[in-house]
Parts: structure tokens; sequence; C-alpha cells
């Protein structure tokens, strides 16, 4: 789990005034994987480049999420790009080290999704499992 927390931690950095220098959407193939050999998918990922100014510094930014912000769902990283126009005003949130920057801090909502999908089905096996030792229970008192 340290890489978790490695990307959570990042809700809690500072931020710092940013401007938005480009904004584009890339394509690539990436080759994957499964049960029936290799295949190529494509990923999309929203591609932002920003400047900011950490202790008198002038430096650019190119990670949007300090995670892989690459997804199949072409529409999704379109949507994101189009939140950052070029000259825009954006907040860069700057790890304490002042070695990272990002303009999404934490957890996009993509990885939010998977995480709580597998969360929701140990909490519903749990309360089967629960309700399955209660029920039992409450029979064989009788």
């Amino acid at each position: 789990m340290p890489a978790l927390y490695d990307v959570t931690r990042g809700s809690s950095w500072a931020s710092v005034p940013g401007v938005v220098l480009s904004s584009a959407v890339e394509t690539r193939m990436v080759q994957e994987s499964d049960a029936y050999g290799w295949s190529s998918a494509k990923y999309f990922e929203p591609r932002v480049t920003y400047r900011y100014e950490v202790d008198g510094v002038s430096r650019v930014g190119h990670h949007l999420m300090a995670h892989s912000a690459a997804s199949r769902d072409q529409q999704w990283a379109w949507t994101q790009r189009a939140q950052y126009r070029v000259g825009a005003a954006v907040p860069v949130y700057v790890s304490p080290d002042r070695t990272q920057s990002v303009l999404v801090p934490g957890l996009g909502t993509q990885v939010w999704r998977w995480l709580l999908l597998p969360a929701a089905l140990l909490l519903l096996g749990a309360g089967r499992f629960w309700a399955g030792q209660v029920g039992s229970g409450a029979q064989s008192r009788h």
C-alpha cells in the first residue's frame, strides 16, 4: 500500500498559482496480455504543460495527477484536457520537498471508482457473512 499512500498524500500539498502553457490529448498503443495472448490497446492521456513559481524559481510541470492519467476512455481524456485552456490560471500543487507538482491533488475520480467497487463488494460479502452467522446463531438457540 505504499504507492496508494504516496498518491493520496498529494491532497495535502500546498498550492501555488500557475498558468497553462499547452494542453492536448496524446494517443498511444500499449501491448497487453491476457488469457488469450497479446493484444494492442489504445490509451488516451490528457497532457498539460504549466508554469509555476516556487521559492522565487520559475518551473515547468507536466503532471496532471500523481498517478497515470491515461485511459481507454477517449471522452474522459478530452473532458480533462478541456478544463485546462492555454493561458488559464490554475492552482499547482507542490510536494513539500518541491520535487513534484500536479494539477489534480490526491486520487482522481477514475481511481476512486475503481477503489470503491472492490470495497463495496467486500462490504457486501462481509454483511452477507455476518447475516449468515447471526441467522444460524439465532436458529441454534431454539
